[in-house]
């Protein structure tokens, strides 16, 4: 099992078919995420001539049941013993490989402001970066070294929470619970985010200040989500990072 935001949980288990090892994931419905998860096996899809996720090989039940390939080794970003700025190049990498793919037709996934719909009165900030672009591309939304696995020497993501939108939306590395805190001591503070910014936005060709509103938005917005609120140092983390980013 594999929790979801707002404590849902897809089921996944290992399973041969035809002779291969494979993946079987049945992702909940009913949830907040519904549109989300329902378009993550055409985000996936979308994503395989650019080999930076892992294959897609069948769907069913509107889209909430995947067959994927099983990765091999499958070990995670998450488990290595690299640095986090190390991590956050990996990451930054292999969303540039991504976003390489460009932007899917309308319809296939939601879009960028669906997928903010949820962030509270934070989301007006972002009226001019959710308006469509010719550069929009698909934003996995969820990149973090758990959802990055290794396959035969190279790394793939899994679990997106595919969105068509702004590249630049693509920060949730410099957010996640992985990811180290942050000071409080707002000098400190604010010269620690900004370099990891930098590392991640050079790695994933990311617009830096772009990339940091979406980040300090999106951060103070999910710092008062109730099961981020329930975790108060993650909390106090995003609260902190969203202040570090902030332009005087």
């Amino acid at each position: 099992m594999r929790p979801l935001p707002g404590g849902n949980v897809a089921l996944v288990c290992a399973a041969v078919h035809d002779g291969r090892p494979v993946v079987l994931k049945a992702n909940p419905r009913g949830t907040p995420d519904d549109a989300g998860l329902a378009s993550q096996g055409a985000a996936l899809a979308f994503w395989r001539p650019s080999g930076g996720a892992v294959e897609l090989l069948g769907a069913r039940d509107d889209g909430f049941t995947l067959m994927l390939e099983r990765a091999q080794p499958g070990d995670s970003l998450d488990g290595t013993d690299l640095a986090w700025a190390e991590k956050l190049a990996v990451l930054g990498r292999l969303a540039r490989r991504l976003h390489a793919a460009g932007a899917p037709p309308p319809g296939t996934v939601i879009p960028m402001s669906d997928y903010v719909s949820g962030w509270g009165d934070g989301a007006s900030e972002l009226e001019e970066l959710l308006a469509p672009s010719p550069g929009d591309v698909l934003v996995h939304a969820d990149l973090h070294p758990g959802n990055a696995l290794r396959v035969d020497g190279s790394w793939k993501a899994i679990d997106p929470h595919g969105a068509r939108g702004d590249r630049n939306a693509e920060i949730w590395a410099l957010l996640c619970p992985e990811a180290p805190g942050i000071p409080d001591a707002p000098a400190e503070a604010r010269r620690i985010a900004w370099r990891r910014l930098r590392i991640y936005a050079d790695a994933a060709g990311l617009d830096p200040g772009r990339a940091a509103l979406w980040a300090r938005v999106r951060a103070a917005a999910e710092a008062e989500w109730p099961d981020v609120a329930d975790d108060p140092e993650w909390a106090e983390r995003l609260r902190r990072l969203a202040r570090a980013l902030s332009v005087d």
